[in-house]
């Protein structure tokens, strides 16, 4: 084995140890996208995507870290972390014409009773509705313009539209200034989820209107209403 590929094989030993201690989500999300540079003595180098990403495993998992690669390495192993160069995506590739915009199969939705039932939990049957995803096909994840500020809310996403409901960023949070990428990267998770899982009900809305609904309803008495 040569220097060059001992620290590929140093790194996959670490990772194999590690998955066996974390949940596959936490796995996928923190430990995959790690990628090994060197190995010089008993000094590990990894790259990872951002200074965020490196905070993050440092305080989450740093006692498994420090374990893990001195039973990889010996007792003097070292972690150093590189931070990856932002790497711009070469091309925007706007959809076409054809391009179809994402739709939601009919669902079953309760038929409330007049607002004079004496029980607000009998419904007396279901009815059939298509419920508008009010997803923007332009907004895909092959559109989106990567750079530092937005790279771990794309990895985020993406591994969310993967497995929905299953990851760590459950609920996700999109924090930053305008125009950097918060509501591509919302929609871009509705029109990936949409895509694999056809199945499945996406509705986008934005934070004013999600307010606004649920002032009125809490005013008009409807909370039943909105929550269902």
């Amino acid at each position: 084995m040569t220097d060059q590929e001992r620290h590929i094989a140093v790194w996959q030993n670490c990772l194999q140890i590690i998955e066996s201690n974390v949940d596959p989500q936490q796995f996928n999300t923190w430990f995959k996208p790690i990628r090994p540079i060197s190995l010089v003595e008993a000094k590990l180098t990894v790259e990872v995507p951002s200074d965020f990403f490196r905070e993050y495993i440092e305080g989450a998992y740093k006692d498994l870290l420090r374990l893990t690669i001195r039973r990889a390495i010996g007792a003097d192993a070292q972690l150093f972390y590189l931070v990856r160069p932002v790497q711009y995506r070469e091309g925007m590739v706007l959809p076409s014409a054809k391009s179809a915009t994402p739709t939601n199969n009919p669902v079953s939705v309760p038929t409330y009773q007049p607002s004079g039932s004496p029980s607000p939990f009998v419904f007396p049957g279901t009815t059939r509705v298509r419920i508008n995803p009010r997803l923007n096909p332009v907004y895909c994840f092959g559109n989106l313009v990567e750079g530092e500020c937005n790279k771990l809310g794309i990895n985020a996403g993406e591994s969310i539209s993967h497995a929905p409901g299953k990851t760590p960023f459950n609920p996700l949070f999109l924090f930053g200034g305008p125009g950097l990428g918060k509501t591509h990267i919302a929609q871009a998770i509705g029109i990936d989820i949409k895509e694999r899982f056809q199945d499945k009900v996406v509705l986008y809305v934005t934070g004013n209107e999600f307010k606004t609904q649920y002032m009125d309803a809490v005013k008009g008495n409807r909370i039943v209403d909105f929550i269902a």
